[in-house]
């Protein structure tokens, strides 16, 4: 069977039966932690960045009510582009809100492969997790092959 196949199936077990996809339960707000640099060397790019980001969030919660009525709800965590505080911001806010945050926009290519490296020395148990769900569910594939 070739590897495209493969991948294919894997992909469609994944979308079918929702790997990971957790309990739902009604909530009021969703946060998201915001890694933004208004100091350091990119400081010109981030600031329109980060106000414009902040207006968009601010907008879509006035105008809307939020998305489908959960608000969007946000902290700023200054990174002034350096990947140590962007994995320190990263670590304080992930925590936060009724969820936690649903979704990191770290704004560096640093921060990310930090925050890439971060996971997977400290969250081995998570996907070991992950892995083992998707064994599972794929114990129980429909298909012949």
């Amino acid at each position: 069977m070739s590897l495209f196949r493969i991948f294919s199936m894997v992909a469609v077990a994944l979308a079918a039966f929702g790997l990971g996809g957790g309990t739902a339960f009604a909530q009021n707000e969703q946060f998201i932690p915001r890694l933004v640099y208004r100091t350091g060397p990119y400081a010109p790019n981030g600031i329109p960045f980060a106000d414009g980001y902040a207006d968009y969030l601010d907008m879509i919660n006035a105008r809307d009510g939020g998305v489908n009525g959960v608000k969007i709800t946000y902290e700023e965590c200054e990174t002034g582009y350096n990947n140590d505080k962007g994995v320190e911001c990263y670590e304080r806010l992930k925590g936060k809100g009724p969820t936690g945050a649903s979704l990191v926009d770290p704004l560096s290519t640093g921060i990310t492969y930090a925050l890439i490296v971060f996971f997977l020395i400290v969250e081995p148990n998570g996907l070991a997790r992950l892995w083992a769900i998707g064994k599972e569910k794929l114990r129980i594939w429909p298909f012949p092959h």
